[in-house]
């Protein structure tokens, strides 16, 4: 079932300055939640128990985008995300409305891209030329880029499994021949929607990935392409996920706890001073008057 209640339109403009636009809005925290017997069916359908749950479902992040390249016809689209993790895979549902009829032709193209930063400095959404796209100008370093693009020739089918685009960009521009470890559940409804469901491998063995292996938050941004090609697409400010793990869950439950159990100490204490002090007095007066 897609869930398309909190997805709108709204007039946006991408940030049109140069260099770091994080000096322009703060970074928005997200956090992927932890499941450990989570299993999942790559079909673009969020029916799996740790989607449907309730702590995830108020976990669901919506992320608008904006036109680049005074692309002034495209409109501004809101993409709804939630983020889970097991021992082996970081999961990722997302969900956006599209209604306009794809053209024919490999210029046009619907779909959904990531940039996660592996090490560069100033990681931002924005890049001086498009054409020309590098890291230089982010103090160099890499960016791992996924994606998952459409085009109305496709073949493959609705609810069907595939591999996404995996690549690098560098500071001398995108590295060819990355190993493809993203995998990509599809649904669909005809110029209406797509959902998809994102897997991979939290460490992999290829150096030109982010390896989802700290305790850290991971810098990222997306894009979104509707009946376009290229440069010609809407994308996101910077948003940093973290992972929360079920330890941390239940020390901040301890930490809760602390407080609540001192009290009850200090309640008992209290009590038994009182009780002493009443009793002391009874037995004072008690004399007095055996006197």
């Amino acid at each position: 079932m897609i869930i398309l209640s909190n997805l709108y339109y709204k007039p946006l403009k991408a940030y049109p300055g140069f260099g770091n636009c994080i000096n322009e809005h703060p970074k928005t925290n997200i956090e992927a939640l932890f499941y450990e017997n989570s299993n999942i069916n790559l079909d673009g359908i969020p029916n799996e128990t740790f989607w449907i749950e309730t702590k995830n479902q108020e976990g669901f992040l919506n992320i608008p985008t904006a036109p680049i390249e005074d692309n002034s016809g495209n409109s501004n689209i809101s993409v709804n995300f939630l983020f889970a993790f097991n021992n082996e895979y970081l999961f990722i549902y997302c969900e956006w409305l599209d209604n306009t009829t794809m053209p024919s032709g490999i210029q046009f193209q619907d779909g959904i891209y990531f940039c996660w930063n592996i090490d560069v400095p100033e990681f931002t959404a924005y890049y001086p030329s498009l054409t020309q796209m590098d890291t230089s100008h982010m103090g160099g370093g890499s960016i791992d880029s996924w994606g998952a693009y459409f085009i109305k020739e496709d073949n493959r089918l609705n609810q069907s499994e595939f591999y996404g685009k995996d690549n690098c960009l560098q500071e001398s521009g995108w590295h060819i021949g990355e190993n493809n470890d993203v995998k990509v559940g599809l649904s669909y409804v005809d110029d209406h929607s797509y959902s998809l469901e994102i897997r991979r491998k939290l460490t992999t063995n290829d150096r030109y990935d982010v390896q989802f292996n700290e305790q850290k938050p991971y810098l990222f941004n997306i894009g979104v392409m509707d009946n376009c090609h290229g440069e010609h697409h809407q994308i996101s400010w910077v948003y940093a996920m973290s992972f929360v793990e079920e330890e941390d869950e239940e020390n901040e439950d301890a930490e809760t706890s602390k407080p609540q159990l001192n009290i009850g100490f200090l309640i008992i204490n209290i009590t038994i001073i009182a009780i002493s002090t009443i009793l002391m007095i009874f037995f004072y007066y008690s004399k007095k008057n055996i006197k």
